[in-house]
């Protein structure tokens, strides 16, 4: 492998994982704004759980126990992956 084979492979896993970032962003971005619109303003810890989390399967099954769930439900769920 060249040079300019090892700066392209590096060039191409840079994009992929700024493109995952970025969905993850905006899945963590969407789950906050679908909290609010339902309960109100979403409490600190939560939402620093949230913004902090590089799962992506885990936000999402967020996402759907927010448009499903209770804001209790929604909190301990949040709540004990921190823990964790």
């Amino acid at each position: 492998m060249d040079t300019q084979d090892i700066v392209e492979t590096w060039r191409r896993e840079a994009i992929q994982e700024g493109v995952k970032q970025g969905v993850m962003q905006g899945v963590a971005h969407s789950l906050i704004e679908v909290y609010e619109a339902r309960f109100g303003a979403m409490p600190a810890d939560l939402r620093a759980v949230v913004e902090d989390v590089d799962d992506e399967p885990m936000l999402v099954g967020w996402l759907r126990l927010i448009g499903t769930g209770s804001a209790d439900e929604i909190a301990a769920a949040i709540r004990s992956f921190r823990a964790s």
